[in-house]
């Protein structure tokens, strides 16, 4: 008999929490490097440092909380994938990797702002 798969992600798969002091700052490093990636200063320096940016905050982040970035605070269940489409999504998340760090900081930046007890203007 098969249990009905819940779509609410597990706590290993939410990943680490982080204070609030560092997703500010790797939130702020981050804008920083998709700015500079699309930039296009000095024939192209600028973009490759931005990107370079961006895959040292993915690698520090990757090895702070693996679980936390390969299912993106709990977007993707991996467990319910076939293994096919669990490499299909592993190599996009390999070439797309400032996409995914950018969905997963986005995403825990909202949890932490939850648990604090802020909503936006407009639910108040």
């Amino acid at each position: 008999m098969d249990q009905p798969t819940s779509t609410t992600p597990k706590p290993s798969e939410q990943g680490r929490k982080f204070d609030r002091g560092t997703l500010v700052t790797l939130g702020i490093v981050y804008l920083l490097a998709v700015v500079m990636m699309f930039s296009g200063g000095y024939g192209g320096l600028v973009d490759t440092i931005g990107l370079l940016i961006s895959l040292v905050e993915a690698l520090i982040v990757l090895g702070l909380d693996k679980p936390g970035l390969a299912s993106m605070r709990g977007l993707i269940n991996r467990e319910t994938l076939s293994s096919g489409a669990r490499l299909a999504l592993t190599i996009g998340e390999v070439i797309f990797f400032p996409l995914t760090l950018g969905v997963y900081l986005v995403r825990a930046l909202i949890e932490a702002r939850d648990e604090l007890g802020f909503t936006p203007p407009s639910q108040q």
